[in-house]
């Protein structure tokens, strides 16, 4: 069971259920198959975060959602539309957002940074053994 759906006068209602990935489609695609938008006017879906949706998922909801508008029905969420869906729109609609920080350094050189603090460890190791030398010679041996 991929969908949920009831009918109240010329609503329906539709809840999201099982798992809507990929591995799923020909399911989903069944499910939504057999539902007819004829005699409605509003279409109410209920996309709840706890069911599973893939980008293909998604897609194929995104589908379902303006065939009914298509239709001429109105369709309401119930909840926040998925993210996964919002992304779908996002790229089509050629909407683009700038890719978020590696890191919190301002530039990420991860190979500098190494590079930095191996000589520090280097001229570490080289003060500790001039400072050893040092007391060695200066201790008197008896």
């Amino acid at each position: 069971m991929h969908l949920n759906v009831r009918r109240d006068g010329d609503t329906l209602e539709a809840e999201l259920a099982g798992s809507w990935r990929g591995v799923d489609l020909p399911a989903i695609d069944a499910a939504l198959a057999g539902v007819s938008f004829a005699g409605a006017t509003e279409l109410r879906v209920n996309a709840p975060a706890s069911v599973p949706l893939d980008l293909a998922g998604a897609w194929r909801l995104r589908e379902w959602l303006k065939a009914a508008e298509a239709a001429g029905l109105t369709v309401v969420h119930e909840n926040a539309l998925p993210g996964q869906v919002e992304l779908i729109e996002s790229t089509l609609a050629g909407n683009v957002r700038a890719a978020p920080p590696t890191s919190s350094e301002p530039a990420f050189e991860p190979v500098s940074a190494l590079g930095r603090q191996v000589t520090r460890r280097v001229a570490s190791v080289r003060s500790t053994a001039r400072a050893r030398v040092t007391n060695e010679r200066s201790t008197p041996t008896g």
